[in-house]
């Protein structure tokens, strides 16, 4: 059994724990499952699973290691975004709040990611500001990886099986996310 200690972020099921045995993980732990927390955690391992493959070769997405018995119950494994520093990445929130990040350099940065995503054909629910991460590669370099909301919602995934399909439906998201943050498409 692992003991957590040192809570590094929340969402809204989940609680994020620095792995106590190894620097480079963090573990999830589910503290809200009545409100689709059990749902959405059973979804998104599921889709980990499946889509094993493509995740780790895909920068944009943190792999996933597996379940852990935790004192705080049934822990999820997953890697730990890290800047080139050593810091823990912040959120793509964090440097909007704080300008730290140009419209161009957002625009470039979200681009990437789309680019990513489609190219190694991961599917995303939806994106928020909150759940994605700049990861600092230097000073001013880096790119965004999103953290949560992995997988899709269908019962029957027909995006997931069609490379057009995925591409549209993956272009929604994106221009769902634009429009909310008020940021021209390219």
């Amino acid at each position: 059994m692992i003991k957590l200690e040192k809570k590094i972020g929340s969402g809204r099921h989940r609680d994020c724990y620095r792995h106590p045995e190894d620097e480079s993980k963090c573990v999830k732990i589910l503290y809200n499952p009545q409100d689709g927390g059990f749902k959405e955690v059973k979804r998104e391992t599921g889709y980990y699973r499946k889509r094993a493959r493509q995740i780790k070769q895909c920068r944009s997405v943190p792999n996933f290691h597996g379940k852990v018995n935790t004192n705080r119950g049934e822990g999820y494994v997953f890697d730990l975004v890290r800047d080139y520093d050593g810091e823990i990445s912040k959120t793509l929130e964090h440097y909007l709040k704080n300008e730290a990040i140009s419209q161009a350099q957002l625009q470039n940065k979200l681009y990437d990611l789309r680019n990513d995503l489609i190219a190694h054909n991961i599917a995303t629910m939806n994106l928020k500001v909150y759940n994605i991460l700049y990861r600092r590669t230097g000073y001013n370099e880096g790119y965004l990886v999103v953290i949560d909301n992995i997988g899709e919602s269908e019962f029957f995934p027909v995006a997931s099986l069609f490379n057009f399909l995925h591409r549209r439906k993956i272009d929604r998201i994106f221009s769902r996310f634009f429009h909310g943050l008020n940021v021209e498409q390219m």
